[in-house]
C-alpha cells in the first residue's frame, strides 16, 4: 500500500514538473514574440522619424516626429509615455545631437521596464560620455608629449 502511495505520488510529481516546464516554455515564447513586435514598432516609428535617411534622428527630425499623429499613436500602443520618450532622446542626444536607432531601442525596450531605468540609463550615458571625454583628453596629450612641446610639464606613465 506505501509503495502504490509512492508511485502515485511520483507520477504526479512528473506530470506537475512537465506542466511547469512547458508553462516555462510558453511565458518565454511569448515573451519573445511580445519583445519583436515592440522592435518592429520602433523600428517603424525610427523609419518615419529618420527623415534624412542617415540612420540617426536629429533634434529636428524628433520635434517633428512627435507631431506625427501616426507616431504618437504608436507610442501610445507602445504604452511609452511622450516626456519619457523626450526625456531618453534627450539623454542620448547631447553631444552630437541625435541618436542612433540602436541607443534607442535599447533605452526604450529598458524604460519599458521601468521609470528606475530611465535614471539609470541616464548615469550610464553620462559615464560613457566621460570616458569618451577622457580618451579624448589622453589623445590630445599623447600627442603633445610625443611632439615633444616644451611647454607642457606634465609627464605621462602608462603604469597604472
Amino acid at each position: 500500500n506505501f509503495a502504490m502511495c509512492r508511485v502515485v505520488g511520483a507520477l504526479f510529481l512528473k506530470e506537475t514538473m512537465a506542466v511547469a516546464a512547458a508553462d516555462a516554455a510558453s511565458k518565454a515564447k511569448e515573451f519573445m514574440k511580445h519583445r519583436k513586435k515592440f522592435t518592429d514598432k520602433l523600428h517603424h516609428i525610427f523609419a518615419l522619424a529618420d527623415t534624412s535617411g542617415d540612420g540617426c534622428i536629429s533634434s529636428e527630425e524628433f520635434k517633428d516626429m512627435l507631431t506625427n499623429p501616426e507616431v504618437v499613436t504608436s507610442f501610445q500602443e507602445l504604452d511609452l509615455p511622450l516626456d519619457d520618450v523626450s526625456t531618453l532622446f534627450f539623454i542620448l542626444s547631447d553631444g552630437n545631437g541625435s541618436a542612433n536607432y540602436a541607443e534607442l531601442l535599447t533605452g526604450a525596450m529598458q524604460m519599458k521596464r521601468g521609470a528606475q531605468n530611465l535614471d539609470a540609463i541616464t548615469i550610464v550615458h553620462g559615464v560613457d560620455g566621460v570616458s569618451k571625454r577622457v580618451d579624448q583628453i589622453n589623445d590630445t596629450l599623447q600627442t603633445l608629449l610625443r611632439r615633444g612641446d616644451a611647454g607642457c610639464p606634465v609627464r605621462i606613465s602608462n603604469e597604472p
